[in-house]
């Protein structure tokens, strides 16, 4: 109701409902005592007035608490959803989702941006021999090693860190910490295959393999610099 509606609605009741008109236009203020009866039909009307938007206050306070109640359900859920998925890690920035984990390094301004150090598996298996090797130009992320015999494969991959961001498939999977020669890392098992990433401080590491477990272990802690 805008004012001027409640102007009018204020001058209609006081003419239904007053024994006198009291005409306020001219802007005069005349002394009038109003009746009981009036009184009484006046106080109805705000009474009324005020039962009219109890129930839409009322209304929407019910809706804003409906509204809070299913944020918190739904932001429950996603975290029992999730959770088990979730490690707290001090080297890399994870984010969770339903089919997947983005994985990102905590930024380093000392690490380099540029490979001045290469790093090798120095306790490769028996009868594997490197079937793939990337070239290292200016600008390239990351430099892949690939081992084979028959079957089985190791790829050994070294990452600039600040351009290490990888989406690893965690549905149903669990990453899970892991220690490197004393750096922090996380295990991450498929079934058939097997995933290792470490943080060495300069360099992401990762080896990728269907080997077992143990062999990978073993395979990550020999890895050194290169000379």
């Amino acid at each position: 109701m805008t004012d001027r509606q409640f102007d009018v609605f204020l001058e209609n009741t006081i003419k239904n409902f007053g024994e006198d008109y009291i005409d306020f236009s001219d802007g005069t203020m005349i002394q009038y005592t109003f009746s009981k009866k009036f009184e009484r039909r006046m106080a109805k009307l705000i009474r009324q007035q005020k039962n009219f938007y109890f129930p839409i206050l009322k209304m929407s306070l019910r809706r804003t608490a409906i509204i809070i109640i299913t944020v918190i359900i739904i932001i429950s859920t996603m975290v029992m959803s999730v959770g088990a998925l979730r490690e707290v890690f001090l080297r890399f920035v994870t984010e969770t989702f339903k089919t997947h984990t983005d994985v990102q390094t905590v930024d380093d301004p000392d690490a380099p941006e540029n490979f001045e150090d290469i790093y090798a598996i120095t306790n490769i298996p028996n009868g594997f021999e490197i079937d793939y090797q990337n070239e290292i130009i200016k600008g390239t992320p990351y430099f892949m090693t690939v081992y084979n015999k028959g079957q089985e494969r190791i790829i050994f991959t070294q990452y600039i860190k600040s351009r290490y961001d990888v989406n690893i498939n965690t549905e149903g999977y669990e990453m899970v910490r892991i220690d490197v020669n004393g750096h922090e890392g996380f295990m991450i098992d498929w079934g058939d295959d097997l995933l290792i990433t470490w943080d060495n401080g300069d360099y992401i590491f990762e080896i990728d393999s269907n080997v077992s477990k143990d062999v990978l272990m073993s395979m990550a802690n020999s890895v050194q610099k290169v000379e």
